[in-house]
C-alpha cells in the first residue's frame, strides 16, 4: 500500500464500519494517506479525503480501546501512531493507581463522600478509576470487580 486514493478510504471506511474487529492495516497507512492528500488539488475532494482519513482514524481508536479494555489480542500488522498509542496506555494502565472496574449492576450518578460524583453506570461497563476512594467505595458496595 504505497498509494491510497479516496476509492482506498472508502474500503477501508466501509471495512472498518462493517466490524467491530480491530482489523490490520499498514504501518505506513497515515504517512502514505497524507502523501495522497497532498496529491489532491480540488478542494472539495481534499476536504472528503481528510473527513474519511479522520473517520477511519476514529473508529480505529475507538476499536483499539475497547481491545485493551478486554484485554483482546490486537493485530501484529498496525499503523505506526497506533502502536504508539497503545503502548502509552498499556504504561499508563500499568500504573498501579489506575484500575479498570468492571460494573457488576446498574446504577445512578452517585455523590462521594469527598463531594466528586461519580456514574452513572450501566451493568458490565468499563470504567477507568484513579482515586482509591472512590475505588474503595465502588467495591466495598459491590457496584464493580477490578478486571486490570
Amino acid at each position: 500500500m504505497n498509494e491510497i486514493t479516496i476509492d482506498t478510504l472508502f474500503t477501508i471506511y466501509n471495512n472498518e464500519k462493517r466490524t467491530g474487529e480491530y482489523l490490520p492495516l499498514d504501518e505506513n497507512f497515515y504517512e502514505f494517506a497524507l502523501k495522497g492528500l497532498e496529491k489532491i488539488k480540488d478542494d472539495n475532494e481534499r476536504i472528503n479525503f481528510k473527513k474519511l482519513i479522520d473517520e477511519i482514524r476514529k473508529k480505529r481508536i475507538q476499536k483499539l480501546l475497547i481491545y485493551i479494555a478486554y484485554e483482546k489480542q490486537i493485530p501484529s500488522k498496525l499503523p505506526k501512531e497506533e502502536k504508539e498509542l497503545y503502548e502509552k496506555i498499556k504504561i499508563l494502565l500499568s500504573d498501579n493507581k489506575i484500575k479498570i472496574i468492571k460494573v457488576l449492576k446498574d446504577a445512578p450518578e452517585l455523590l462521594m463522600p469527598n463531594g466528586a460524583r461519580i456514574g452513572p453506570f450501566v451493568k458490565d461497563q468499563r470504567i477507568v478509576v484513579t482515586d482509591e476512594n472512590e475505588l474503595e467505595f465502588i467495591l466495598k458496595n459491590k457496584l464493580g470487580e477490578v478486571v486490570g
